[in-house]
């Protein structure tokens, strides 16, 4: 979806996994929603998931970082579980189409030999 819709992304685009309900709140994503089709939802990127992982570093985390953004890591990598979230048209234009494309590539190489 984001190499395709790069060019003329959505306002907002809404990302999930098979099983949504299992990790978020629904009340949580009608708020969102009523925030967006009012025109007032101001973030940029909102995570939909309740669980926090803890942030760390590892040697697979930091090399799968440095593949995607040819730079290493300036900080621990902390997000929420399961990676349901919405994105801004503005957000997602943000970052380089190479980097979706190598985002993309990624899943169907080999793992780095860190991530072993």
């Amino acid at each position: 979806h984001l190499l395709d819709r790069y060019e003329e992304p959505a306002d907002y685009t809404l990302f999930f996994q098979a099983d949504a309900g299992d990790h978020l709140q629904w009340s949580y994503l009608e708020l969102v929603m009523r925030a967006i089709g009012q025109h007032s939802l101001q973030a940029d990127f909102v995570h939909l998931n309740h669980p926090r992982l803890i942030a760390s570093l590892s040697p697979c985390r930091e090399e799968v970082f440095r593949r995607l953004f040819d730079r290493p890591p300036r900080q621990m990598l902390g997000s929420y579980c399961c990676a349901q979230f919405v994105v801004s048209k503005k957000r997602f234009r943000a970052n380089l189409l190479e980097i979706y494309k190598r985002m993309q590539q990624l899943l169907f190489q080999e793992s780095p030999d860190e991530c072993h």
